[in-house]
């Protein structure tokens, strides 16, 4: 993982671990959320807050995110 979104992905990581909701990214951290299937959300990765470059996608029930991954974009 190239080291210009290293600490975002990071970041993105320890509010998923900390969350009780989904929607507890988008307050605290700023992020962008997106749901795509029932349970399947999708947090946007920016260089430089700015840059969008990929996804960390996860199934995210009961305040628990399961199946983490992160998808670089072309």
């Amino acid at each position: 993982m190239p080291s210009t979104y290293a600490y975002e992905v990071i970041s993105i990581l320890d509010f998923l671990d900390a969350s009780e909701r989904i929607s507890d990214l988008e307050l605290l951290g700023g992020f962008k959320i997106e749901q795509f299937a029932s349970d399947y959300w999708s947090v946007t990765v920016t260089v430089n807050g700015v840059e969008p470059i990929g996804s960390v996608t996860c199934l995210y029930k009961s305040g628990n995110a399961l199946d983490v991954d992160l998808h670089e974009y072309d």
